[in-house]
């Protein structure tokens, strides 16, 4: 579970709601409503990394939660609203507000993207250490690079003492 579906989930309990009354409520949200599946999976943590906002805000309307607390549970600052450009943008043709419109939505996309670092963590990916301590992973340094050949020693490594017969002997 992520801390946003935590969160879904803590309210829910809280007000004894199931996905199908949160479904049945956002009817009457002013954002438009979402399915129980949708609740389910926000619910579950089966949810986009980087939550729909129209989603968060039926949420919020909901289930009683401010849409500061959901964003920032999603690992996400809340938006600082609509944006008015300045009065110069009169000015432009029609080509060059499609292209200032595809500017703000590629800014707005790669600043959404940018504040999910590190992305929100799910309970299923936290790992415990192996017993004993540190976790041995086999890799092909473990093993000899052609059959009887050990790799060539590292700079770490203690001097090795030949095995063999020597040319003074």
């Amino acid at each position: 579970m992520t801390a946003l579906s935590r969160l879904v989930a803590e309210r829910m309990a809280f007000r004894e709601m199931t996905d199908r009354d949160v479904a049945k409520s956002s009817s009457r949200s002013p954002h438009g409503s979402i399915s129980h599946g949708t609740v389910g999976n926000y619910r579950t943590g089966r949810h986009p990394v980087v939550p729909d906002e129209r989603v968060l805000r039926v949420l919020s309307w909901t289930l009683d939660i401010s849409l500061a607390e959901l964003y920032r549970a999603a690992g996400l600052r809340e938006p600082l609203g609509e944006w008015t450009p300045p009065p110069e943008a009169q000015w432009l043709s029609r080509e060059q507000r499609d292209l200032v419109g595809k500017l703000i939505r590629m800014l707005a996309t790669t600043a959404v993207e940018e504040e999910v670092v590190p992305p929100p963590r799910r309970d299923s990916e936290l790992l415990e250490p192996a017993k004993g301590g540190v976790e041995h992973h086999e890799t092909d340094l473990d093993t000899p690079t052609d059959a009887g050949q050990s790799l060539p020693p590292g700079p770490d490594d203690p001097p090795r003492l030949p095995t063999g017969p020597t040319q003074n002997s």
